[in-house]
């Protein structure tokens, strides 16, 4: 018994040692897994740390970088900004040599070198299809006018030009031609105090279109105002005018003009009274005298990228029995370096003709988008009032799509719908027309 016992006692000894052992080594793995645990905590937080450095770092860096694109295109700007000044001074510099060249030689043309004047020659074709059989023109391509101009220099500051016209319409099926001198004056460009001259045969300085050559208008027809007032063709007149720049605080470009001219009536040799039957066209201003003209405007640039034009012009005959007004609007905004541009340009005429004690008024209203170097299109609004009958009025809308080839060819398509006065029916016309031309008046312009 006594062995038994004292081996059922050496065997929970045992029992309870490895007990404890095996308590002491669970409970240092514990505590190692405890220290492991901790040791990667601290490793988490250390590359937390590290982490928040690092991207800290970099924003540092992105800020930086920042700044120093900021300062390089600030860089490129200014760097361009030098080199577009640079531009600007050279090209002065080159306009001033040939200023003094052209100053100091004998007298040349601008093109065509010394004693030629610059020949161009500017071609009108046109077609118009409407339904007024009246109408001897229709339906047939002809050459509506072609010009011929000689221009150059005859001294030191002092140009001539001389243009000339010849126009074609059909009486029935036979052609007839008329020629006009339409221009044929000299101009004195360094006058005293900023001033210019011109003498003598010219278009009138009156409004906006009148003083430009219609193969420039961005139409193929007349504004019914200024056909009712002036006839189909431009007014122009003998006599003399002198023009200045006007000095002004508020920054404005300010010119004013002033002419004498002999007072021609405007009516011409082809415009029958049979044709005025059918057509409803009516007797331009007839001037009685001499005929002063005056003009004011004023150019405003609004920002970088458009400005509006203002101006006013006057006529009046010398015993003042007749007195024309003018006021025109145009606004202009030019996309930033693209070919694109809108135009918006008002003209208002009034007229008042005390020998038939009749006030007349009328206007147009053009709106024109350049697309790109190729493309523009357009419309305009027309009414008017007549001078025979101031109750009496007309009016047109004509929708317009131009391409141009070059700036000096160029084809244009074209639909007008017209009211005619009083008892004519309605009229509808479609215009094709070809411009072609070659030399410096033939270049298109850019007003």
């Amino acid at each position: 018994m006594f062995k038994i016992f004292i081996s059922i006692a050496i065997l929970l000894l045992v029992l309870f040692s490895n007990l404890a052992f095996a308590n002491e080594q669970k409970t240092t793995d514990v505590e190692n897994l405890n220290a492991k645990i901790l040791e990667l905590q601290q490793q988490i937080i250390e590359m937390q740390k590290k982490h928040e450095a690092e991207i800290n770092a970099l924003k540092t860096k992105v800020e930086q970088l920042a700044v120093a694109s900021g300062a390089e295109k600030d860089e490129v700007k200014q760097t361009y900004e030098q080199r577009i000044t640079a531009m600007e001074n050279r090209l002065e510099e080159k306009e001033k040599q040939e200023s003094l060249i052209a100053h100091k030689a004998s007298p040349v043309g601008s093109y065509s070198g010394q004693l030629n004047p610059d020949i161009s020659v500017v071609a009108n074709i046109l077609t118009n299809f409407n339904d007024d059989k009246a109408d001897d023109n229709r339906n047939k391509v002809r050459v509506k006018e072609a010009e011929l101009a000689l221009q150059g220099y005859l001294y030191p500051g002092i140009r001539g030009d001389v243009i000339a016209a010849i126009e074609q319409e059909y009486e029935g099926d036979t052609s007839t031609t008329e020629t006009d001198l339409e221009e044929a004056y000299v101009s004195f460009l360094d006058l005293p105090c900023s001033m210019q001259a011109e003498v003598g045969r010219k278009f009138i300085g009156f409004g906006k279109l009148n003083p430009i050559h219609p193969h420039h208008w961005p139409f193929a027809d007349t504004p019914l105002v200024l056909q009712n007032f002036f006839g189909e063709h431009n007014w122009f007149d003998d006599g003399a005018s002198v023009s200045a720049l006007v000095p002004n605080p508020w920054d404005l470009y300010f010119k004013a003009s002033f002419g004498v001219f002999n007072g021609r009536n405007l009516e011409h040799a082809h415009e029958h009274e049979e044709e005025e039957e059918h057509t409803g066209e009516t007797e331009p201003i007839d001037w009685n005298g001499r005929v002063y003209v005056t003009r004011l405007s004023a150019n405003k640039l609004l920002n970088d990228n458009s400005d509006v034009d203002l101006g006013y012009s006057l006529a009046w005959d010398e015993p003042r029995d007749t007195e024309l007004h003018g006021v025109d609007l145009t606004y202009s905004y030019r996309w930033p370096y693209t070919y694109r541009k809108l135009k918006w340009q008002n003209e208002f005429l009034f007229a008042n003709v005390d020998s038939t004690s009749t006030q007349s008024s009328g206007f147009y209203s053009l709106l024109k988008l350049t697309l790109d170097k190729n493309w523009e299109l357009g419309g305009r609004y027309d009414w008017s009032q007549t001078l025979e009958n101031d109750q009496s009025h007309e009016w047109a809308i004509t929708p317009f799509l131009t391409y141009y080839f070059t700036e000096s060819f160029y084809t244009r398509a074209q639909y007008r719908y017209r009211e005619l006065i009083e008892e004519h029916e309605p009229e509808n016309v479609f215009f094709l027309q070809l411009v072609w031309g070659l030399g410096p008046h033939s270049h298109r312009l850019e007003d």
